[in-house]
């Protein structure tokens, strides 16, 4: 009976040693770093030597064998294809190391630790850190890494670094678990449950935060790869992109050289090609191609050789062999080709004769619109390269005779569109296939570079189309992508973590008390903290909705005013009238600009403002400032002077509207705080480089002046020099913040030098790229002296863009903007039929009712503008009918709403004149040209 019972007993040993080690080590295997790091903490150490610590046995080590062996030959499994008998010797060798670690560690706590763990925690604790748990780790880390190493599992350049997290894998692992199990299964009376749960929850509570903490890390460093990975091949797609749109203009351009002349000899297409396409490298070739009548051939051919091209004759390819081609009635023959050496083989080939090429060119001139061949082998292609031909008509030279002359083709290799993006994938480790989806039944494909591809970051595919072929490219990232890109903040984050709660395990032993005290405090200031938070998020809600809902309601009456406004101004009026209409103008002007600058605050703020880089004319943009604030000085008895040195080059590259918003804001204060004397604006440059110029703009003015202290607050939002300048002068704070911010986003500066009576200097310092164009100023200063209109004369808008006979379905709740916006669309010839709310609109399309577009408001009773779209893509026979938001809600994510509900286009009130009549014609199917 006795041996019966022990052997149960040396059963349920092995069994639970193993089964605890077993699922210890499942957890450590989650706390491994992708892709194929070692687990950087390892608590089935700490659980085994626990075990042996409490309960001495041979079968405890067995256990931890046992368990070891399974979980490693459950990963080798895996990876290996089918199961070899000799796969077993790694998981054997791994499995031993561990056994023996268990057996030294073991040794060691009964050599230099004479008393239990948790018997003595001050001198045991340190001697268990500092000679138990270091020392034992070591035997497993050496077993294990040699063995990976040697069986080839991986390379000598990650061996140091793979033992390194195994010692401290094992290290921590014992360190935490073994003292926290040795605590909980204690008998001794020192160790009552309450005191128990005192030690072990703040360790629990530790390890747990750690974990969460290491799971967040690495999902975030997941999501972070996959938005590195998703911004790196959207700019492969925007590169090919590119490179597509230049060399289709380059074609286009061949096509207007054709077209206009009816000769072009092979010698000026030669010239003409060489200058063209001498930077590109996207265009394999381009080509002319005459269509031939059979009655001309023989004089075609014989021109062709009077140039130099002796053996031209009309060709066909037959068994990679190029032959003359056979009589027929009309032939398609490349005539001209550049460059010549490259694609001499092509020179004299009959397109006809190549498998649907001529249906291809007949749709050409059914069509009158270029097409794009599919993915072909060239004829002069050595390499089983794929390319592309895009062919353009070019029209003969007569104004009664509309046949087609002939084509221009463009010829692409497929590694001439992809340029730089071939290397700079390989670089990154980033494969791609590219395939031509244009016949969804049948794709074809381009290029590939294979890589073996890994399941951690998702591929991305990417569309690309061009002319009126689809191509689809396909993106990968390799293992070693993932491998260059190590995430280094999550294995800190778990080595530190676990290091930190293990070697605190000691001080919880031994603070107890404290700790619990500690935790309550960490309680409190972390609800503290999240309270906070939340007061903190709900006020940045409320502030962007009250600046969303006050942008509405703003421009919902400002829109009337100004439509009012404008319609009057069209009118029979007397000068007075005038006068009084235009002063309103500028007075929503100003009110408009208010509101504007709300928003500019509210977009850099959060930080959406995007600037523009486009060649601007800086001649014009300082003739504005001139045009504006001219009149304004005369009318105050003041001067306004702009001086401008003559080496300023004019046309420079950057955001020329947010520059022109600085000088007004600017050049508006100036004017408003002086009485007398002048305002002067002082432009020069200096010379960066060969490409950039840094233009600094003084603006000087003799007004009131500002006093040090004050100037703190100048560039602050909605912060005036005092409350007497805000009385007297009015302004909302906002102008100088909003400038300041929109210089610093140019890359510039702006500081101010003033005193109290002395008047203020602003200096403004930007850096431009500048344009190829090289003109300079060398119109020296510009005094006082230029008269600008104090009316504005009536728009000719009216009378510029015609909608004549277009019908328009306008829905708007408000009366007067039906009114106004009913008037301005009939002024144009448009035919206006009015809905209150997005059901009345869906009734009158239902009721058989057709129109050409509908304008659309935003927030309506009954059903709103988005609901009303929804509905009506949602109906088939109305799923393609142009449908423009016309709202006074225009901030950025109000647009977006727009085209996410089905809109078409976004009309922001007030309304724009000339913006709503172009955007109506830009989205119906026949535009109106100008009268």
């Amino acid at each position: 009976m006795t041996r019966k019972t022990d052997k149960i007993n040396r059963f349920v040993v092995l069994f639970i040693s193993a089964l605890a080690y077993y699922i210890a080590g499942l957890v450590g295997l989650e706390l491994a770093i992708p892709p194929g790091f070692a687990s950087a903490v390892w608590p089935a150490s700490g659980v085994a030597l626990a075990l042996m610590i409490m309960q001495p046995s041979i079968w405890v080590i067995v256990g931890t064998f046992v368990a070891s062996f399974l979980l490693n030959i459950t990963l080798i499994s895996v990876e290996w294809a089918s199961f070899d008998l000799s796969i077993t010797v790694i998981p054997s060798l791994i499995a031993s190391g561990a056994a023996l670690q268990l057996l030294a560690g073991y040794f060691l706590y009964n050599r230099f630790i004479d008393k239990k763990i948790t018997a003595d925690v001050g001198d045991t604790i340190i001697r268990f850190s500092l000679l138990v748990v270091p020392l034992s780790s070591l035997i497993s880390a050496s077993v294990g890494t040699t063995t990976l190493l040697s069986f080839e599992v991986i390379e000598k350049e990650a061996y140091l670094f793979s033992w390194v997290t195994w010692w401290l894998g094992n290290s921590i692992g014992i360190l935490l678990f073994t003292p926290m199990l040795a605590v909980m299964f204690d008998k001794k009376s020192q160790f009552q449950f309450s005191r128990k749960i005192q030690i072990v929850v703040p360790s629990i509570f530790i390890f747990s935060c750690t974990c969460l903490l290491f799971f967040w890390s690495i999902e975030s460093r997941h999501d972070n790869m996959e938005r590195e990975f998703e911004a790196k091949t959207n700019g492969y797609t925007q590169k090919i992109q590119e490179r597509l749109k230049l060399s289709k203009g380059k074609i286009q351009s061949f096509q207007a050289f054709f077209q206009g002349s009816n000769y072009i000899s092979f010698n000026e297409f030669e010239a003409y090609s060489k200058t063209l396409l001498a930077e590109e490298n996207a265009l394999h070739g381009v080509g002319w191609t005459e269509i031939t009548a059979h009655e001309d051939r023989v004089k075609v051919e014989s021109e062709i050789r009077k140039q130099g091209y002796d053996h031209f004759e009309f060709r066909r390819p037959e068994n990679k062999v190029m032959v003359r081609v056979e009589d027929k009635s009309e032939y398609y023959p490349v005539l001209y080709i550049y460059p010549y050496k490259d694609n001499q083989q092509a020179l004299g080939l009959d397109l006809s004769t190549l498998p649907g090429r001529l249906e291809l060119l007949k749709k050409i001139q059914i069509t009158g619109k270029g097409r794009v061949t599919s993915p072909i082998t060239l004829v002069q292609e050595q390499k089983n390269e794929k390319a592309i031909i895009m062919y353009i008509p070019v029209w003969k030279k007569y104004p009664n005779d509309e046949k087609i002359r002939g084509y221009v083709s463009g010829v692409y290799r497929i590694s001439g569109i992809l340029g730089s993006v071939v290397e700079d994938a390989r670089d990154n480790n980033i494969g791609f296939l590219m395939t031509d989806i244009t016949d969804t039944e049948k794709t074809s494909y381009l290029i590939e570079r294979s890589i073996p591809a890994h399941a951690y970051v998702i591929d991305k595919s990417k569309i690309i189309e061009f002319q009126d072929r689809k191509y689809q490219v396909v993106f990968s990232a390799s293992i070693d992508y993932q491998l260059d890109n190590k995430d280094w903040i999550s294995w800190i984050v778990l080595i530190s973590g676990f290091l930190i709660a293990a070697l605190l395990q000691a001080f919880i032993l031994m603070m107890s008390g404290a700790i619990a005290h500690t935790n309550r405090i960490v309680d409190v200031r972390t609800k503290q903290l999240k309270d906070a938070i939340n007061k903190a998020e709900s006020a940045n809600k409320a502030k962007s909705l009250f600046l969303a809902n006050m942008n509405h309601e703003l421009r919902t009456p400002l829109n009337a005013i100004i439509g009012l406004v404008n319609l009057c101004l069209k009118t029979t009026l007397t000068d007075k009238q005038a006068d009084y209409l235009y002063q309103s103008k500028l007075a929503t002007q100003t009110l408009m600009s208010l509101i504007n600058q709300s928003l500019d605050y509210a977009k850099i703020e959060s930080g959406k403002l995007e600037l523009e880089s486009l060649e601007f004319d800086m001649a014009k943009v300082l003739q504005k400032m001139h045009a504006v604030f001219n009149t304004q000085a005369e009318q105050k008895g003041i001067k306004f002077i702009l001086s401008i040195h003559d080496d300023i080059p004019r046309y420079m590259v950057g955001d020329s509207l947010r520059l022109e918003q600085v000088l007004l804001n600017i050049c508006s204060n100036a004017l408003k705080f002086t009485e007398k004397g002048a305002v002067s604006l002082d432009v020069f440059s200096t010379p960066i480089n060969q490409n950039t110029q840094r233009i600094t703009i003084k603006i000087k003015d003799s007004g009131i002046g500002i006093s040090k202290e004050q100037q703190t607050l100048l560039f602050q939002s909605f912060q005036q020099a005092d409350n007497t300048t805000t009385r007297k002068y009015g302004g909302t704070g906002l102008g100088l913040a909003i400038s300041k911010q929109l210089v610093e986003l140019m890359g510039g500066s702006i500081i101010i030098n003033s005193d109290i009576g002395e008047g203020c200097e602003f200096i403004i310092s930007i850096d431009f790229n500048v344009s190829d164009n090289t003109d300079t100023f060398n119109n020296g200063s510009i005094s006082g002296d230029a008269k600008t209109k104090n009316i504005e004369q009536t728009s000719h808008v009216g009378s510029q863009l015609n909608l004549a006979d277009i019908r328009i379905l306008l829905v708007e709740d408000i009366e007067i903007n039906r009114m106004i916006a009913t008037e301005l669309l009939e002024n144009h010839g448009a035919k206006v039929s009015q809905a209150f709310d997005g059901q009345q609109a869906l009734d009158a399309l239902n009721a058989g009712e057709r129109f050409d577009v509908v304008l659309m408001d935003i927030q309506m009773p009954v059903m709103d503008g988005f609901e009303a779209t929804k509905a009506l893509r949602a109906t088939p026979e109305f799923a393609s009918l142009p449908v423009l938001a016309m709202t006074a809600n225009a901030m950025n994510e109000d647009v977006q709403r727009c085209t996410e509900a089905g809109m078409n286009g976004h009309i922001s009130k007030p309304i724009d004149e000339t913006n709503m009549v172009t955007s109506i014609l830009a989205v119906i199917s026949q535009p109106r040209a100008l009268q």
